[in-house]
């Protein structure tokens, strides 16, 4: 499957006051057409500076620094302002984490969903109507027709994310990133919205980005996970191997802290003890090594090499406990907590 999306030594920052943040440092990836990747993480890794990067809609004083972006083979980070704004909402939309911030409560659904279609694809009012229209249903929400007079606070939760859905796919875009899609909605409705995601994505072919600190969500859509700490990547690989042999210990922590139903026995959930680092002035070497239970002496010297893992060339991870000289991690077999 061709790569839609090209990411390449991706860095921003954010120049303040105190001094530089290194937001995101580094980050290489790609996503192929049609494919759904997950970014996971905690709050604060660097997963929604990395998709604002993708969009170049980082507000100041951050910057884009270096790096490419490349999609269908166009560099974005090279487009000027003008060609971007054009690029945003045909070929790559977003669905923000809070759709009651992200729409507008003195505009009727109908508006805001207008505007952003005449503003992408300059069509005639009446056929920004119908496209309107369209969109909602295909978003599955009920009298589409109606719901275009009604404002945000009339709808659900739910309702107002798929609003924000449909708005995404109203110019019909390559790419969507889901900016942590599901956070204000309850369990059963989470459920809904991955659901309908996955059933949008196989309809038009579209890729998907989803951003989320909630593992739960992802093997229902993903089919790689990229895990990222500290404006770096970690490990990433295909979603069957993240959750059933993760190799890198923050990964472990990540899956230790999330309920599991097929469990064979109950046990206590275990934090990730400490806080993330402070990215003004990060740790020397593995920038997981103040938190990790198995950090050496190598691992506060040297930032880790990314190595292959089963040899299937898709799984890699960054970890020094990967080296052949490395001692073996009691109570882990296979990078699986035991």
């Amino acid at each position: 499957m061709d790569n839609l999306l090209r990411v390449r030594d991706l860095k921003t920052s954010f120049f303040t006051y105190a001094g530089e943040v290194r937001a995101v440092d580094g980050v290489n990836f790609d996503v192929a057409g049609g494919e759904a990747v997950a970014i996971v993480g905690e709050s604060g890794c660097g997963k929604s500076v990395t998709a604002m990067s993708l969009l170049r809609l980082i507000p100041e004083p951050g910057k884009v620094l270096a790096g490419s972006v490349e999609l269908a083979g166009r560099d974005l980070v090279k487009l000027k302002e003008r060609e971007m704004r054009h690029v945003r909402g045909n070929d790559i939309s977003m669905v923000f984490q809070d759709p009651m911030t992200s729409l507008n409560p003195v505009l009727t659904i109908g508006t805001q969903l207008m505007e952003a279609i005449r503003q992408h694809q300059k069509v005639e009012k009446d056929k920004a109507r119908a496209r309107a229209i369209e969109t909602l249903e295909m978003v599955k929400i009920p009298s589409a027709d109606k719901r275009l007079a009604q404002y945000p606070h009339q709808l659900s939760g739910g309702m107002r994310q798929r609003v924000m859905i449909a708005m995404a796919l109203s110019c019909h875009p390559k790419l969507v990133i889901c900016d942590e899609p599901t956070t204000s909605l309850d369990v059963t409705i989470q459920a809904q919205i991955i659901e309908l995601l996955k059933d949008l994505k196989k309809a038009t072919g579209m890729s998907i980005i989803l951003i989320t600190h909630n593992l739960g969500v992802v093997a229902g859509l993903a089919t790689r996970v990229i895990v990222m700490y500290a404006g770096k990547i970690v490990e990433y690989g295909p979603v069957n191997e993240i959750y059933g042999i993760p190799q890198h210990p923050y990964t472990w922590g990540l899956l230790r802290s999330v309920p599991r139903l097929d469990a064979a026995e109950k046990r206590r959930l275990v934090p990730i003890y400490g806080q993330p680092p402070d990215l003004l002035k990060p740790p020397v070497g593995c920038r997981f090594n103040p938190r990790c239970d198995h950090a050496m002496k190598i691992c506060r010297e040297q930032e880790p090499p990314f190595v292959p893992v089963n040899g299937n060339g898709q799984h890699h991870v960054a970890c020094w406990l990967q080296h052949p000289a490395a001692p073996a991690v009691a109570g882990f077999k296979k990078g699986v907590p035991a």
